[in-house]
């Protein structure tokens, strides 16, 4: 719904490279799929 200039896409890394990548350490029980992500307000504090 929005974002701000500290919302980078380059920062996020690919979930199915880096679970590939733990593959021996980590057992899948489930998988979340986020329907939509509600960014704040650029002027809005994370407490409010």
């Amino acid at each position: 719904m929005g974002s701000d200039i500290d919302d980078s896409p380059m920062a996020y890394k690919n979930i199915h490279t880096v679970m590939a990548a733990q593959n021996d350490l980590v057992e899948v029980l489930a998988k979340f799929e986020p329907r939509i992500v509600r960014m704040a307000d650029a002027k809005e504090k994370p407490e409010d």
